[in-house]
Parts: structure tokens; sequence; C-alpha cells
């Protein structure tokens, strides 16, 4: 809940601006000037176009080089002529498509609304918003800069079901007899139109007669869980794969100690916008051939 002590507590504990965290000064928020109508929509637009975040109007900074983007005092607009619903008819009227959910929280300073602050509160979308000049933009750093055709392409997608592959088959499976040496690599194949967000995976081993000598290199070990299991997480939870593209996340290596030997892996991927995937195969090595049976229902 918003209250004036809360907004106070972000001047005095120097709370700076962030990629989620804006202040502006009042005058920024005088809706007779086309210029300010045009910022606000697009600093409102940018935000729901990137993660979301909080835009508190009635905040001056510092000009100081040594405190730049940190709060230093209030500065409030006149609650009468700048309206809440004012602010709203200019959001919904500029910003195409509208942004759900914004929450717009005045803060009065005094009962006749002279002062007052506006906490603007804008939810990440799930499509890509264009503002008042026919323009995208995004969050970066301290600022709203415009967007590449890629991430407004991105943006749009973010609310699409992506859809993943473990393409692993036997011919790509690297076995040197000499010195009984299994690469098996591990790789994601997107086969959707969609991009796969926020992925991340875990994977099981489990070894007869084998030996592992190398991870792939974006996946950290865990400790043991069960008896002959090796488990491992991906050390990447951001990865993004875009449509019809196959990524590689590196190679487990094995040694053979004795035959018949046998390599299971299970392979579980998780993601954003992807329902929960598992892959299972088997390898079993006798008399130097291996035998490629894939378990993935």
């Amino acid at each position: 809940m918003w209250d004036l002590n809360k907004v106070n507590s972000y001047i005095e504990n120097e709370i700076e601006e962030n990629s989620s965290l804006e202040y502006k000064g009042g005058k920024s928020l005088d809706l007779s000037i086309d210029k300010n109508k045009s910022e606000l929509c697009k600093d409102i637009s940018a935000f729901a176009n990137s993660n979301g975040g909080i835009i508190i109007y009635g905040i001056s900074e510092f000009n100081l080089k040594e405190k730049a983007h940190l709060p230093e005092k209030l500065s409030p607009v006149d609650g009468r002529i700048v309206t809440k619903e004012r602010i709203e008819q200019i959001l919904q009227t500029n910003i195409k498509p509208k942004i759900k959910d914004i929450k717009i929280n005045p803060i009065r300073i005094n009962e006749a609304n002279l002062e007052t602050i506006y906490i603007i509160e804008i939810p990440r979308s799930f499509t890509a918003h264009q503002s008042l000049d026919k323009k995208y933009y995004r969050r970066y750093n301290f600022e709203s800069v415009p967007m590449e055709d890629y991430e407004i392409r991105d943006t749009m997608n973010r609310n699409v079901s992506a859809k993943l592959n473990q393409p692993i088959k036997k011919e790509s499976i690297i076995f040197n007899k000499l010195k009984r040496e299994i690469n098996l690599p591990i790789e994601i194949l997107n086969s959707s139109e969609a991009i796969a967000r926020e992925i991340f995976s875990f994977i099981t081993l489990k070894l007869k007669n084998a030996s592992l000598t190398k991870n792939a290199e974006n996946f950290i070990r865990l400790p043991q869980a069960e008896e002959n299991e090796i488990r491992f997480q991906a050390t990447n939870d951001n990865i993004k794969i875009y449509p019809n593209t196959q990524l590689k996340c590196g190679e487990f290596s094995f040694e053979i100690i004795n035959q018949p030997a046998q390599i299971c892996l299970k392979h579980i991927i998780m993601g954003n916008n992807i329902e929960k995937t598992f892959f299972h195969i088997h390898l079993d090595i006798n008399k130097d051939e291996i035998e490629f049976t894939d378990l993935t229902y």
C-alpha cells in the first residue's frame, strides 16, 4: 500500500533508479505540453515492453554527477489540474494496444489536492505496445530506448508456446573404440515458430561399467541423490532459443570400463512458455557396438 511515508522512505534511503524504477519531477506531468504527453506514453509503454516497473511522478533527482539517479526531494503536481482520470485517458488513448492492469496511485500531500504525487505501477505485458509517436520502446538501464525489430517480435511472442526437442541420434554419438571413450552431445532444438524463454534443465545419469570423465560445460554437478545416479543442473536459467534453432549445451564424455556397459540419460527441460519436457535415452554397449534406444514418450 502506497502512502506518503513510503514515498519519503525512497528519498531517505536513497533508493537508486534502475531498470524497473524511475523518478520524475512534477513538471513532467504538465500534460498541456505535447512533449510531456509523448514522454508519458513512451515511458509507460517501455516498462510494459520490458519487465514492468514503477514510475514515481513527484520526486526530483539530484543534478550532481556523483548522485545521479538518486531521489533528492518531493516535487509534486497540482492534483486539481493533473487528475488520475486525465492520466488514464492519455494512456488508454495513445498507447496501442491498451496496457491492461496499470495502477495509478495518487498520494495527496494535503486534502485540497493542491500537491499530489502519482505512483504508476506498470505490469510486464505479453505483447508489444506502440507509443504515441508510433514507435516501440523498452527499458535499458535508466532510459527508455527504441526497440529493434527482433525485440518487438520477441515481445509479441511472449505468450506463445514453444516446442522443444532433444535431437540426440545414434549418428551424433562419437565412440572412440581405441580409447574406449563415448562423447554424448547435449542439444536442444526449438522446432516451433515461437521463442522459447528462460530455459533451464536437469540431467540424471545412471552408469553401468562406465565412468564419467567430462561434464557438459553448461551444467554443474549436484550432490548425489540416489545410488548410482549422477545429477546435473543447467548453470544458466535465462536462455532463449529462437525459432527453428538448435542450441548445443556441451557434451558428456564417458570411459567404458568393461562390457557390456550401459549409459542412461534423463533430461528434463522447463521454461517460461513451454510445457515441462522429458527425454530419456539408453546406450547399451556390447562388443564395441552401441545400441541406441530412445525411451522418450
